[in-house]
C-alpha cells in the first residue's frame, strides 16, 4: 500500500475527546518520517502515516493517554482482534487491538507496540493464523521515527526498554492475572499502573512498573512488589517460562 500525502483525516478524531484535525496546532510532514501534529493547549501529540484504501497507522498521546491506532483492519464478530506485525528486519510482534466505537479503527494502548512500529521499511500486518476473516496489509514505514518518539515522550514513556525484545506470552494464559493495586494516598483518586513481569516456573517474577497514570512511582513500585509470586493459569501444555507479560492494574480506592 502506497503512502498518501498527509491529510489528517477526521476518522482519527473518534480516538480523542475532540475533533483534533479541526484544531489549530503545529503540523510537521516529512517524506522520511512520520507526520507529526501537536496541539499543546489540548495536551495532544500525534504521529501518523496514511496510506490508500483506508490504511493508516497513528500513535497518539492525549491528556497523558497513549493510543496506537490502526486503520484498514477488517472487523470481526469480536471487538478484540489480534494481528501479527512483521518488520523488514524479520522481527514479529503480536498486537492485541480493540475496536474504536463508532469507527472502523482499531487501537492498542501498549507503548511496546508503538516502539515496535518504529522499525522502518516494508512491514506486513496480517491476521493471526486461525482468525477470521484472514487479511494481509503490506506497507512501507518511514526510515525515521522522530514523530513517534515525540509522542512517547509527551506521554511519559521510555524510548527504549530491554523487555521489548522478550517473547510476549499472553496468548498462553487461560485468564488474565487478577492483580491487586497497592494502597495509595489521598493525593490520587485513580491510578493506572502498567506492569511488566517475567515468568518463571509458572509464576510472575521481577515485576516492575513501566508507567503510571498519573505519575505515581511509589504506587507503581508497591504494586509491582505485590504481583511477584502470583501463580498463572496456563493453557494445557503451555510453557511461558522466560517470557514477559504486560498487565494493567487500576484502582480508584482512597486510603487515609
Amino acid at each position: 500500500v502506497t503512502r498518501n500525502s498527509p491529510s489528517f483525516s477526521p476518522r482519527l478524531a473518534s480516538c480523542a475527546t475532540a475533533p483534533v484535525w479541526m484544531m489549530a496546532g503545529t503540523v510537521v510532514a516529512q517524506d522520511d518520517d512520520w507526520d507529526f501534529h501537536a496541539v499543546p493547549s489540548k495536551r495532544l501529540a500525534l504521529a501518523s502515516v496514511e496510506f490508500g484504501d483506508g490504511v493508516l497507522i497513528a500513535v497518539q498521546c492525549q491528556a497523558a493517554e497513549l493510543n496506537v491506532i490502526i486503520g484498514g483492519v477488517p472487523g470481526s464478530d469480536s471487538s478484540i482482534r489480534s494481528v501479527l506485525v512483521t518488520r523488514a528486519d524479520g522481527r514479529s510482534r503480536r498486537v492485541v487491538l480493540s475496536a474504536v466505537e463508532g469507527s472502523s479503527l482499531f487501537r492498542s494502548r501498549n507503548a511496546r507496540d508503538a516502539r515496535f512500529l518504529r522499525g522502518s521499511g516494508q512491514t506486513a500486518i496480517t491476521s493471526v493464523p486461525g482468525d477470521a476473516p484472514p487479511f494481509r496489509m503490506d506497507i512501507a514505514l518511514p526510515s525515521q521515527a522522530t514523530g513517534v518518539n515525540n509522542v512517547l515522550t509527551s506521554c511519559g514513556y521510555a524510548l527504549d526498554d530491554d523487555r521489548d525484545f522478550l517473547t510476549d506470552v499472553s496468548d498462553r494464559l487461560v485468564s488474565t492475572p487478577a492483580l491487586e493495586m497497592a494502597p495509595f494516598a489521598r493525593t490520587y483518586t485513580t491510578v493506572r499502573v502498567e506492569l511488566s513481569c517475567l515468568v518463571s516456573e509458572g509464576r510472575l517474577t521481577a515485576c516492575r512498573s513501566d508507567h503510571e497514570r498519573p505519575s505515581a512511582p511509589e504506587v507503581g513500585l508497591a504494586t509491582a512488589r505485590l504481583a511477584n509470586g502470583y501463580r498463572l493459569s496456563l493453557k494445557n501444555g503451555a510453557n511461558a517460562d522466560g517470557g514477559v507479560l504486560e498487565i494493567v492494574v487500576t484502582g480508584n480506592r482512597i486510603y487515609r
